[in-house]
């Protein structure tokens, strides 16, 4: 229990970045459906915890290289992922330098470079503080978004709302297998990784469902971070810290699987990301959520129907693999 929720948590730290904690995501890709985007939800969380646990299996029956050679056979998924990487860890600098901005009412560049220097400063210290700070900061996220929730509640793109809920998950999961492969060690239980993946999806599905309903009749377009403008009081402060912490999981993250990703000197990946988010911190956050998280949506269906498959066709193989990993039970 103690593994999978651990585990939970990371994934949950990966995955509320900035679009999701600022509602800009929730809106773009199910708000503008109305009470249908709920069904969208549904069907992207469902898709999570599946693509968790068959991610999962997969790495535990082939072993970690050979299940990075089958996922990333063709050279342009390798792009991808490190593509989605770095445009994920400069979103996540750009937004809270919206937030910092719509909060404090001072320069953007402020908050990017607080950001940024406080992101290389974990990214310094490695796997272990990344760990360690997403399992320590995550639950305060979740408390923070239904805080929120309960103190101000008192009750497109796209063809549809199933269309929509797929290209959401997809661009979210490009990055999720190379999470759980530093997380392998704590997943080897079957059991263990499927209530991992119950747990993953359920919470991303309640903070969502928090999140849709505070933001009914928000236009997405006029602010860059919608759940600012619905929070009141001291409550601001609270949804503030939330996405300030959101930004900061998602960045460490992100920076973290690219450095371990490429084959080049850490600090010149980070050097790279420290200044990359900068220049493109000058892009407004919800052009990025709209479109750039949009197209890697499309190029990532190919990574959540490719895991399914990997899945699949391991039912079909007789389970010698089973001697290699016998732990895995």
């Amino acid at each position: 229990m103690k593994n999978a929720l651990s585990a939970a948590m990371v994934l949950i730290g990966t995955f509320i970045g900035a679009g999701f904690a600022s509602g800009q995501e929730i809106i773009q890709y199910f708000g503008i459906f109305g009470n249908y985007g709920i069904f969208g939800m549904v069907i992207s969380c469902l898709l999570l915890g599946l693509f968790t646990y068959c991610t999962t299996d997969n790495i535990c029956f082939l072993g970690e290289g050979e299940y990075v050679n089958v996922l990333c056979k063709f050279k342009w998924v390798s792009y991808i992922i490190n593509g989605y990487m770095i445009l994920i860890f400069a979103t996540m600098i750009t937004a809270f330098g919206e937030s910092f901005e719509q909060m404090f009412h001072l320069p953007k560049m402020y908050g990017v470079l607080i950001i940024n220097i406080v992101t290389m400063i974990i990214l310094h210290f490695g796997a272990d503080a990344v760990v360690k700070f997403n399992v320590f900061v995550t639950p305060l996220i979740i408390s923070g978004i239904i805080i929120s929730f309960f103190a101000n509640n008192t009750v497109s793109v796209f063809n549809n709302f199933g269309i929509s809920a797929i290209v959401y998950t997809s661009y979210n999961v490009i990055t999720l297998p190379f999470v759980i492969l530093g997380m392998k060690e704590m997943l080897r239980n079957k059991k263990v990784s499927a209530l991992c993946s119950i747990i993953f999806s359920i919470i991303i599905f309640v903070l969502a469902l928090c999140i849709f309903v505070l933001l009914k009749g928000v236009d997405g377009e006029s602010v860059q971070i919608p759940l600012l403008s619905v929070v009141l009081g001291w409550y601001v402060y609270v949804l503030g810290y939330v996405l300030a912490m959101s930004m900061l999981t998602t960045a460490v993250s992100s920076g973290y699987g690219l450095v371990n990703a490429v084959n080049i000197a850490p600090e010149k990946v980070m050097f790279f990301l420290f200044f990359f988010a900068l220049f493109f911190s000058m892009l407004r956050f919800n052009f990025i959520v709209k479109y750039l998280y949009m197209v890697f949506g499309y190029m990532g269906i190919y990574i959540l129907v490719q895991n399914f498959c990997i899945f699949i066709k391991n039912r079909e193989k007789p389970r010698k693999i089973k001697i290699i990993n016998n732990n895995y039970k």
